[in-house]
């Protein structure tokens, strides 16, 4: 027993050795050594987010920092986001955040994948979500838009009233993705109807997961993913919602085959069924899809979890940052609410919204100083050189018109940096004003976004699916709620902040321990 405990401390000393030998030697040959950054030394490793913008100030857009897993690189510079983005075989989302996106309520989705296997399915799914199919579906957004304006409407039957925002905002876009996603009504807004089992989930998942103190053991999980088979409240939760969202995917999936199967012809298939998962079991089923390129019902079933996050949580958040930035420009929600009244109907198609001026502007505007991601990062698959548009000086005084990459190396892509870049977006950069859409500057237009000049959405092989499926739920939103309801502030401005997580979730400071919340002052124009 003595010699199989000291095999076991012999083995722990070399293993340990042996790992800091190999961080010595990556450190001491990384193409980062020369690279300028802060020191290392003072910086709380989970809270680098709120240093970004100092550091850009003093060292530039390229420059490096320490993160849990070694030095990253930063880079806001426009021809170095060109090139990872455009290139992304080279750069692919970590490994460690993949894992622990398909261990965790994900599974192999279209967010968790990468190289010939995204590509195939890309191809696949690319027409479900392309303008004609939004055209289909905007019936299901302008009445789930009605239906939270009425709930708010009837809270503030005596006035004003303080409404976390956020809170009906998700109930909303939960409705509206399993309506047009997988034609399954979760009847979150229905205040007559107990909680379906889909609506029980995703509130059990992302309430916790809201915390400070469980956003930290997100990130010690990227570091030990081991810690995610250990039976935490937090991992006993992500497991029951899983459980729930396999069962009601098979259900779905069963449901979808079916109906193709039964249909008599197209057209009788193509006015029965509309949503996303019909669309896309039809064309996988499809004669022009060859057999070898047809996806399996495992990776189908895996795309239901990936449309729920994020058509969900990306879109409420941006949505809520929508009207708290009207509540904070009063004037901009006046000259908004004057254009949508300009409309004669409730419910405009797709087309009417999109011919409204203002409110295209005030939701691109949105979108640039409130993006819901607020930053990504991709891993170098093989060692590269990225060209920079803006050189930086190395701490040698070498001036560096690209950097060299090595293969593991983790680059941090600054989505609201870039976005409120003054060098880019002019001095205003972080202002609210929807009028600069009118006339942009040519530096923004080497941004390499797929809507706007925005990062908003990506761009690239990876670029944002459902990027219109998004648009038009905020365009819908806005347009049906801001035509009823006066939006003012709840609490100082100053008392909001933004997670650093990837979803940028608003908080209160003063309320912290609450998780994700948005309140705000409603008020029925009725009562004016």
């Amino acid at each position: 027993m003595a010699k199989s405990y000291a095999s076991l401390a012999t083995g722990l000393v070399l293993y340990g050795l042996l790992w800091l030998a190999k961080r010595l030697y990556t450190r001491l040959t990384s193409p980062m050594r020369y690279i300028v950054g802060p020191h290392p030394r003072g910086i709380a490793r989970g809270d680098v987010g709120h240093h970004m913008d100092a550091w850009r100030a003093q060292f530039g857009p390229t420059f490096k920092y320490p993160g849990m897993f070694g030095t990253n690189l930063h880079t806001s510079d426009v021809l170095a986001l060109q090139h990872i983005l455009k290139n992304a075989d080279i750069y692919q989302r970590p490994a460690r955040i993949r894992k622990i996106l398909g261990n965790g309520l994900l599974g192999a989705g279209l967010l968790t994948i990468e190289g010939k296997e995204h590509r195939n399915l890309r191809k696949i799914m690319n027409p479900a979500f392309g303008a004609p199919q939004m055209r289909e579906l905007g019936e299901i957004f302008m009445e789930k838009s009605a239906q939270l304006r009425d709930n708010w409407l009837d809270d503030l039957s005596c006035g004003s009233s303080r409404v976390d925002v956020l809170v009906g905002l998700r109930s909303m876009s939960l409705d509206v993705i399993a309506l047009a996603g997988f034609n399954y009504d979760s009847n979150s807004l229905d205040r007559t109807l107990p909680r379906s089992e889909l609506d029980e989930a995703f509130t059990a998942y992302f309430q916790p997961t809201a915390t400070y103190g469980d956003r930290i053991l997100r990130m010690v999980q990227l570091m030990f993913p081991i810690i995610l088979h250990v039976p935490l409240r937090m991992n006993v939760v992500v497991q029951r919602a899983r459980a729930s969202l396999d069962r009601i995917s098979h259900q779905l999936l069963q449901e979808g085959k079916t109906a193709i199967e039964k249909s008599a012809d197209e057209k009788t298939y193509n006015t029965s069924r509309k949503d996303l998962l019909s669309l896309l079991l039809k064309v996988n089923m499809g004669d022009d899809i060859p057999a070898n390129q047809r996806i399996s019902d495992n990776v189908v079933l895996a795309q239901i979890p990936t449309f729920l996050v994020a058509g969900n949580e990306t879109t409420s958040v941006g949505t809520a940052w929508a009207l708290y930035a009207l509540a904070l420009n009063p004037i901009v929600q006046q000259k908004l609410r004057a254009e949508l009244y300009s409309v004669a109907t409730d419910s405009p198609s797709v087309e009417e919204l999109n011919e409204l001026p203002y409110l295209k502007n005030v939701v691109k505007e949105i979108l640039r100083l409130h993006p819901s991601i607020g930053f990504t990062v991709r891993e170098a698959q093989r060692d590269d050189v990225v060209p920079l548009r803006h050189p930086c000086t190395d701490r040698k005084g070498r001036v560096l018109n690209s950097v060299a990459i090595a293969r593991g190396q983790l680059i941090h892509i600054p989505i609201l940096g870039v976005h409120r870049d003054k060098a880019l977006w002019g001095a205003d950069a972080e202002e609210f004003r929807p009028e600069r859409w009118d006339a942009l500057p040519e530096s923004v237009k080497e941004i390499p976004g797929i809507y706007a000049h925005l990062l908003t959405f990506l761009g690239g092989p990876h670029s944002c699916i459902g990027a219109k499926f998004s648009i038009f739920e905020i365009k819908a939103l806005l347009f049906t709620l801001v035509r009823a309801v006066e939006f003012d502030m709840a609490v100082p401005k100053e008392d909001i902040g933004r997670t650093m997580a990837p979803v940028g979730s608003p908080f209160l400071w003063s309320e912290r321990e609450k998780g994700a919340q948005m309140p705000l002052l409603l008020r029925s124009l009725k009562s004016l």
